[in-house]
């Protein structure tokens, strides 16, 4: 029996050196297209950021006077101090055993030095024993880090 030796080839190294080439160009492009795209997210989300904080820069919020009507009725007025509108983002009131309650008020922009309401007309916060019992009112925007708190008792106007 006659065996016939067949030669086994490989693939030539010109063909493997343009495989090589091709596969790692490929590899490349996807790698380049995924950071194209991670640093415009990232670049667009730090713009986004800067301008809320330019915004946000010349903008103040000032509790001026808190006061107690009823023993169930608050009415704060505040003021917007900064130069630049700004949005309230929520307001309470709390009593010194730590109940808090929401105070209402319409959202809008409040323009630069503007006086604005907050009521409480439906608050579980009851002050029985009059003034006494209230411990700060706190108003927050939509701006970070702008906020307005108010616990001086003594100037605290009382009705009840």
């Amino acid at each position: 029996m006659v065996f016939l030796k067949r030669k086994k080839k490989g693939l030539s190294p010109l063909i493997a050196a343009v495989l090589l080439i091709v596969f790692t160009i490929g590899i490349a492009t996807i790698i380049m297209s995924w950071i194209n795209t991670y640093t415009k997210d990232t670049t667009s989300e730090a713009s986004r950021n800067t301008q809320d904080l330019i915004d946000c820069a010349s903008t103040n919020m000032d509790i001026q006077d808190v006061y107690i009507l009823t023993p169930t009725s608050i009415k704060v007025i505040a003021r917007n101090t900064g130069m630049k509108p700004i949005m309230v983002k929520e307001g309470y009131v709390w009593d010194t055993n730590g109940t808090s309650c929401m105070l209402n008020f319409t959202a809008s922009m409040i323009d630069g030095g503007i006086s604005f309401d907050l009521t409480n007309t439906t608050c579980l916060i009851t002050f029985t024993a009059g003034c006494p019992e209230f411990q700060k009112v706190t108003i927050s925007t939509t701006c970070s880090g702008v906020t307005s708190r108010f616990e001086d008792i003594s100037k605290l106007n009382c009705n009840i």
